[in-house]
């Protein structure tokens, strides 16, 4: 965080889930007995301005698995990142469903390729149960105003909660659309997820600490076992004859 306040060629993201949200939320037993919707928060803290982002959607409209993290952090780093950035450094926990996997990395990879300013993207994991980040932070401060709302019935309401549950600096709350979420189906299938690096070496997606990714290298994933180690280069290129595969986000489609 300190790096991002300090160089402006350096921005620091933390991003994580917040827990669901039901539709709608009244004080009433009966609405265990039945279907409810649930409201999903993807939140963006950054570390330059410290700034708190929440990237709302409701299920139905996308999931809350890989592809819609890589999504609004897409969206995100698109619309929202400082035009002098050129090394972006990611925090987040290690699920693995969400964070640690081929997908996340190649839909971020698909946007660095393309990105006006940015050059190098690195992805550090937190330990499981020794991580703090200050999206749990601003999670908190949702919930204390939560508690403060009998009922709740639309989407909206809880944007409005999220926008003034903190005076100072308040939360940006974004509405996600559908158009918003991608797939990474068209990616995976231009690349071969290989299971050893160049050195030949197993792949552990599991045990990864962190991974990194360059512009000028498209077909190239840097990761790390132990944070004490070098990076292993693991190539990612497939090898089809009469035509050259790409990982770019022009080839993406809505999920």
């Amino acid at each position: 965080m300190k790096l991002a306040k300090d160089d402006p060629s350096v921005e620091t993201l933390t991003f994580d889930l917040e827990k669901t949200l039901p539709l709608p939320r009244i004080p009433t037993n009966i609405v265990f007995y039945k279907r409810q919707l649930w409201v999903y928060n993807l939140g963006i803290h950054t570390g330059s301005n410290d700034e708190a982002h929440c990237n709302v959607w409701v299920e139905g409209e996308a999931g809350r698995d890989a592809q819609e993290v890589g999504s609004c952090l897409i969206k995100h780093i698109t619309e929202r990142l400082d035009g002098n950035v050129k090394h972006l450094i990611l925090w987040c926990d290690s699920c693995g469903g969400q964070n640690r996997n081929i997908k996340l990395t190649l839909m971020l990879k698909a946007m660095l390729n393309e990105h006006p300013t940015l050059d190098q993207i690195n992805i550090k994991f937190l330990e499981s149960g020794h991580s703090f980040l200050p999206n749990d932070s601003d999670f908190g401060k949702i919930e204390c105003a939560l508690k403060l709302q009998q009922r709740l019935y639309t989407p909206d309401d809880y944007i409005h909660v999220m926008k003034t549950c903190k005076k100072t600096k308040p939360k940006h709350v974004h509405r996600m659309k559908n158009a918003d979420f991608l797939s990474s189906l068209k990616l995976e299938r231009n690349i071969v997820n290989r299971k050893k690096t160049i050195d030949g070496e197993k792949v552990s997606w599991l045990n990864t600490k962190e991974i990194m990714i360059k512009k000028d290298e498209m077909f190239k994933i840097y990761m790390k076992t132990n944070l004490d180690e070098d990076f292993k280069v693991v190539n990612i290129k497939k090898n089809v004859r009469g035509r050259q595969c790409f990982v770019t986000k022009e080839i993406m489609e809505p999920l």
